[in-house]
């Protein structure tokens, strides 16, 4: 029940926000909103829905009813993009309790005076785990105590326009807050002042100048505060390549360190085709060399991408784990060639994920949080291809963090306390087949394994491997409605925790009410 008071807790927050879209939107005609609503119920046959530790399992039937509410508005003034979903899960033989899992993902732009001043706002709340090395289901319906609820608000003014010369500024305050409802983790406020202006992009070198302040501070009294001051010339050669040169100071206060000096940098942008996209970065940092990499590729059926980071990141705020893939939005940019179209190519994303029992990301879940700055590296490809009736999607990744601030303040849970270094690495597959328009298969692997440093001379390190296999039989009976049946394998070895396995049957009735 403790999950349930913890999100009670948020509730009067949700409400206000809501209370304020919908004062905001009262003028507005009911044809520019796009609602939309779906409900699943689920009845998971689990041989050890709470993880316990082997010889020790016991079985229980799995209640899950999962609504899901959304609205979407992409015209005039204000523009709004909303998913709801709280998943209630119960037990039968009470093995796990009873639970509510809210998944919040909010946005909205206002222009309060055209062209000039503007207002970006987001509200998210996402389930996401404590330690790395801890069990990380991906299905609310298995228990883990290693499981939090991260809940983030952002608002962002700013103001933009542009010099009698030709060229454009922009002024913008990012606030941010960020709590947890459990695991006894700081709560979070970020606050970031940013200026940037730039020259007549006509031109072929274009001059700007950009600066940014931000302070961030926990709940415990720890504080981070970062600045940075950049110069930059921007050369565009034709309408496909352009290239940057960056130059500055950044001031870093971490705590107990501090770290301040030059900064600089080159980096660009080359789309050789319509279907292909380069983007680099490389600056000299405080940490040393930091570096950036976007490249993607699509074909008519077939995409592909590589990102490659390595770069410093408050960890609490978003997280230090893997990089979730959206499923959509990949399947949206695969389809972009063969459906121009954005609402017929957003169909056809949502029959994809229902006929193919798609995850709602593609990348095996490894987020973790913890009250530090750290310096994360990170190589993450990923490959998607559709047939007419074959589908197959495949994200792999490796990633190393390393703490860069102090210990947090006494009390509050910390990763780093203990290990001097994690190393993650892992992938996510997954594959559907079509047998008829009505029915399909689908198969799904996740694999993440993490591992650490010790801190001390002589420690044992620690290490952790969870794999999770899926296999779902889907038939649609209509256009809105599915019928799903499928088996779920888990399996979690830990140096750190009890080792335990999980085998459960699922079935899923699905409806799209608009």
């Amino acid at each position: 029940m403790s999950r349930v008071c913890g999100v009670r807790r948020a509730t009067g927050a949700r409400a206000g926000i809501a209370l304020l879209v919908t004062a905001i939107s009262s003028g507005a005609g009911a044809s520019e909103w796009n609602p939309r609503m779906s409900l699943s119920l689920t009845a998971t046959g689990s041989d050890n829905p709470s993880l316990r530790v082997r010889g020790q399992e016991q079985s229980d039937l799995i209640l899950r009813t999962a609504p899901v509410f959304g609205v979407k508005r992409s015209s005039g003034m204000l523009k709004v993009d909303m998913t709801y979903a709280p998943v209630v899960v119960g037990s039968l033989n009470d093995t796990t309790g009873d639970s509510l899992f809210n998944t919040l993902n909010a946005s909205a732009n206002l222009e309060a005076v055209p062209s000039r001043f503007f207002v970006d706002s987001r509200a998210t709340i996402a389930q996401t785990f404590i330690s790395p090395f801890g069990a990380q289901p991906r299905d609310v319906t298995t228990s883990t105590t290693n499981r939090t609820e991260t809940r983030t608000i952002a608002l962002s003014p700013y103001y933009q326009g542009r010099f009698s010369g030709g060229g454009t500024f922009q002024l913008r305050d990012d606030f941010l807050y960020t709590t947890y409802a459990q695991g006894n983790l700081p709560d979070q406020t970020t606050n970031r002042v940013s200026a940037v202006a730039s020259g007549d992009p006509g031109r072929f070198i274009v001059p700007g100048v950009d600066a940014t302040h931000q302070d961030s501070s926990l709940a415990s009294g720890q504080q981070f505060s970062s600045d940075i001051l950049r110069g930059r010339a921007s050369f565009r050669f034709d309408a496909d390549l352009s290239v940057y040169l960056t130059g500055g100071h950044e001031r870093n206060d971490y705590g107990t360190r501090s770290f301040s000096g030059s900064t600089y940098g080159v980096g660009g942008q080359w789309q050789p085709t319509p279907r292909t996209t380069v983007n680099l970065s490389v600056d000299k940092r405080f940490f040393g060399t930091g570096y950036a990499a976007d490249v993607s590729h699509r074909t008519r059926a077939t995409t592909w991408r590589l990102r490659l980071s390595r770069q410093e990141q408050v960890s609490q705020q978003t997280g230090i784990g893997v990089t979730q893939t959206s499923t959509a939005s990949f399947l949206s940019e695969l389809l972009r060639t063969s459906i121009p179209d954005e609402a017929a190519r957003q169909t056809e994303v949502n029959r994809l994920i229902q006929t193919g029992n798609l995850p709602p990301t593609l990348g095996a879940t490894s987020s973790y949080v913890s009250p530090r700055v750290v310096l994360v590296e990170s190589l993450e490809p990923s490959f998607g291809i559709i047939g007419v009736r074959n589908s197959i999607l495949l994200t792999v990744y490796w990633r190393a963090t390393t703490p860069l601030s102090t210990a947090p303040t006494s009390g509050t849970p910390d990763i780093f306390s203990s290990v001097s270094k994690l190393r993650q690495q892992g992938f996510a597959l997954t594959a559907s087949h079509s047998l008829t328009e009505q029915t399909s298969l689908s198969a799904g692997i996740d694999r993440v394994q993490t591992q650490s440093t010790a801190l001390a001379a002589g420690a044992a390190a620690l290490e952790t491997l969870q794999t999770t296999l899926r296999f779902t039989v889907l038939h649609s009976l209509n256009p809105r409605t599915s019928l799903s049946a499928g088996v779920r394998f888990l399996t979690l070895d830990s140096s750190s925790t009890n080792d335990s396995r999980e085998r459960a049957l699922l079935f899923t009735l699905a409806h799209q009410f608009r």
